[in-house]
């Protein structure tokens, strides 16, 4: 049996089974409210985030500091591992990928690899567990990763907000249209895509139930099914519709494995309160 480490980031959420592994680090992203920085889940309670959130807070989000990465690396390295495995929120919408490479060809730790995921939140995770059960089968370093890039190859991602109030703040979203958009009540559906440049615009709804069935229809097309896939649901709080999405994904894919988390405090303020997102990532290799 291989003993390999994982390093994450706090753009991540991870399986239920895996969430107090020894062998999984986390780095913690930064963000900002109202000037004042804090460490993504270390100095702010996600309660306490989800209160600056309902009160509109100004609020700004940034990849980890050379210094927190550096501070991780050390401490695994220290830990006599086999391999060490850092997978990072996709490179196209954060410099975390770039701060993780950076440091590792300063520090040049010998049996470290950085996987850019090209994607973000639960994908992360079912990796790193795929790390863990891999390491009990003793696969092989490039094994793994060829896994992993396989999983890679095989995740999409879906975003639909309440309203597009937050996207509108952070300038994603143009002002004029977001407010057209709210004023109507439509259910726009945001899309990232295997290896995609940015998030973009799918789809564009009247109602919740029609969103859901748009997503589910994709998801096919990309070739979700019961038996290879899982899918990751999460929500920012109770106006989620989290429990309407997984009995709209069961009508349509059965008996397909379901996860369901919470969007981590450095997307959600984002996509704002009563956002959801839908991941599927093939768990067959």
């Amino acid at each position: 049996m291989k003993r390999y480490a994982v390093i994450i980031d706090s753009s991540t959420t991870v399986p239920k089974e895996i969430e107090n592994h020894p062998d999984l680090y986390m780095t913690h992203l930064a963000f900002t409210i109202d000037g004042k920085e804090f460490k993504d889940g270390l100095d702010l309670t996600y309660e306490e985030f989800l209160k600056a959130l309902k009160a509109d807070k100004d609020m700004t989000s940034s990849m980890p500091t050379f210094g927190e990465v550096m501070r991780v690396y050390n401490e695994v390295k220290e830990q006599d591992y086999d391999h060490i495995f850092v997978i990072s929120i996709s490179s196209k919408l954060s410099g975390t990928y770039n701060a993780f490479y950076m440091v590792q060809e300063e520090l040049k730790i010998a049996n470290l690899t950085v996987i850019d995921s090209f994607t973000v939140a639960g994908p992360l995770g079912i990796m790193a567990q795929a790390v863990f059960e891999l390491a009990k089968l003793d696969a092989e370093v490039d094994e793994v990763v060829s896994t992993l890039n396989y999983l890679i190859d095989n995740t999409l991602s879906f975003i639909i907000p309440l309203n597009l109030n937050r996207l509108m703040k952070s300038g994603r979203v143009n002002k004029a249209v977001g407010t057209l958009s709210n004023l109507l009540k439509l259910k726009v559906i945001l899309v990232l895509e295997n290896k995609a440049a940015a998030i973009d615009k799918f789809d564009v709804t009247r109602t919740q139930k029609r969103a859901f069935s748009k997503v589910s229809e994709a998801l096919k097309n990309f070739g979700v099914n019961a038996k290879e896939y899982a899918l990751i649901i999460s929500g920012v709080d109770q106006s989620s519709p989290v429990m309407e999405a997984i009995t709209s994904l069961k009508q349509s894919f059965g008996p397909i494995k379901i996860h369901q988390q919470v969007l981590p405090s450095i997307l959600a303020l984002h996509g704002g309160l009563g956002a959801i997102t839908i991941q599927a990532i093939r768990t067959s290799y």
